[in-house]
């Protein structure tokens, strides 16, 4: 019986002193993973360390370290912006890569905040950026699926669905030749019911106005001039209704550039065969005023593509001289602007038939050289293929 107690004794001790060895090497794991892996404030106190050391990317990568820890935590994605964006790239391929993440990065905004509306904003001014180059308005397809992406995901009737919503149907009016005429329909519908509930919502005004030009232009070019006429009417006054609207929205250059171009483009519309328009026919008074309207919103907006529609614009009306001008004076406020730079380089090749025009165009080229590798941004992206096109221009 003792010999039994005894054995027993022994047991309890081998087990009772595994089962403490566990519990302590639990703890101290648990304590690590506390203190060490998941603290992701040691990793933002080592990424600031490294900002101020100027080593970027290695700071981009500690806040990434804590944004993987914390995901929801908004801070820790600006600061892995701010440091990507500090980053000078080393080769084309990284400028590419340094700024798809930087993409991604405005993704992971509204993965964090998916009811926020700002989140989404930001992400969409991006690739609203740069959708007018791609090809077959894939940008605009892209910026599409995003909003459609947001309304998914948005609440019925909170601001980020009406966000969404507006986000939508001006994307996708972007690419009205590409839908069918009961896709051209629908949207029109989607716009006005859209529209009859948020009335200062300027996209999707704008998105209304368009489907609706490019209808007049169909139906007279087919020689429904009546139904045309028609179509006009209604074309006016939804110009008149989004005017008594949106005029005077404070604090949204945007709004105002829009107004601009809608009342450019309604000059144009009368003068319009087509895709071609015959500008020896148009009113050059109205036209002066409401180019330089379009001129000055532009550039408070801030936005390159709104230097380069407004350029494109003015080359549809014959105004080559004037569109180059316009371009020129943003770049030489905004030199590291390659994304234009290269823009206004193929627009001085358009008319390049005198001494004057070759003169301009080698030294567009020359600035284009001349501009050092800019850190992580859309123009940085582009560099590397801006500077070959600037090479081949020179050569020739």
């Amino acid at each position: 019986m003792a010999r039994k107690s005894k054995v027993n004794r022994k047991l309890v001790i081998v087990v009772g002193g595994f089962s403490a060895a566990a519990v302590l090497l639990l703890g101290a794991v648990l304590a690590v993973n506390q203190f060490w892996l998941k603290n992701a404030a040691r990793n933002i106190a080592a990424g600031d360390e490294l900002m101020a050391q100027g080593q970027y990317r290695q700071a981009y990568g500690m806040y990434g370290r804590a944004a993987s820890k914390e995901p929801a935590v908004l801070s820790h994605i600006e600061k892995m912006e701010a440091a990507l964006l500090k980053v000078v790239p080393t080769s084309a391929q990284q400028a590419s890569d340094d700024y798809r993440t930087f993409v991604g990065l405005k993704r992971g905004r509204v993965r964090a905040q998916p009811g926020d509306p700002a989140q989404w904003r930001m992400l969409f001014d991006v690739l609203e950026e740069e959708a007018d180059l791609y090809p077959n308005f894939d940008g605009w397809l892209q910026v599409e699926g995003v909003a459609r992406d947001m309304l998914e995901v948005a609440a019925p009737g909170s601001d980020a669905a009406k966000a969404g919503e507006e986000e939508f149907v001006y994307a996708r009016a972007r690419r009205e030749s590409l839908l069918s005429a009961g896709e051209r329909t629908d949207l029109e519908r989607r716009c006005e019911t859209f529209l009859a509930a948020n009335p200062k919502a300027w996209r999707a005004w704008t998105a209304l106005i368009d489907l609706r030009t490019e209808d007049v232009v169909r139906l007279r070019a087919t020689g429904q001039e009546q139904v045309a006429t028609r179509r006009l009417e209604q074309l006016d006054k939804t110009i008149a209704d989004m005017k008594s609207a949106v005029a005077g929205t404070p604090d949204d250059p945007a709004a105002t550039l829009a107004l601009a171009e809608v009342a450019f483009d309604r000059l144009v519309l009368d003068v319009r065969e087509g895709r071609r328009v015959m500008y020896a026919k148009l009113d050059r008074s109205p036209l002066g005023t409401a180019v330089e309207a379009m001129k000055a919103a532009a550039v408070a907006s801030g936005r390159p593509s709104a230097i380069r529609a407004v350029s494109t614009r003015l080359l549809s009306v014959g105004e080559l001289a004037d569109a180059n001008a316009f371009a020129k004076a943003w770049l030489e406020a905004h030199p590291e602007d390659l994304v234009t730079g290269g823009f206004a380089l193929e627009l001085l090749a358009t008319g390049a038939d005198t001494d004057d025009s070759y003169v301009a165009i080698r030294e567009r080229a020359g600035k284009i050289m001349e501009q050092p590798q800019g850190t992580t941004s859309l123009a940085s992206s582009v560099q590397s293929e801006t500077r070959s096109r600037a090479i081949q221009v020179l050569i020739d």
